[in-house]
């Protein structure tokens, strides 16, 4: 599979999509462009959204990469994809 890429700002909001972004968001009931929207939307559960949210804070703190390997499942078909969180380094 081809990496799905996006980029957010310091607000969360995605502000780059790449990759297979669009066909994977398509493919599994998302609805592109996901450019302008915040990462929250596409992100489901509270404690979910709180792990995603101590990742995002401990990378953008330390500027070190943060990478591993999760499990995302849609109707019918289970994956193991892969992760990796780079802080922007002009920001």
């Amino acid at each position: 599979m081809t990496a799905v890429l996006y980029r957010i700002d310091r607000h969360d909001t995605i502000v780059e999509t790449g990759g297979a972004w669009d066909d994977f968001a398509r493919a599994n009931g998302g609805v592109p462009p996901a450019v302008g929207r915040p990462l929250w939307h596409f992100i489901a559960g509270k404690d979910v959204r709180a792990t995603w949210a101590l990742l995002l804070r401990r990378v953008r703190e330390g500027r070190l990469p943060i990478a591993f390997l999760y499990r995302c499942d849609g109707p019918g078909v289970r994956r193991w994809m892969q992760m990796e969180l780079l802080a922007d380094r002009a920001g």
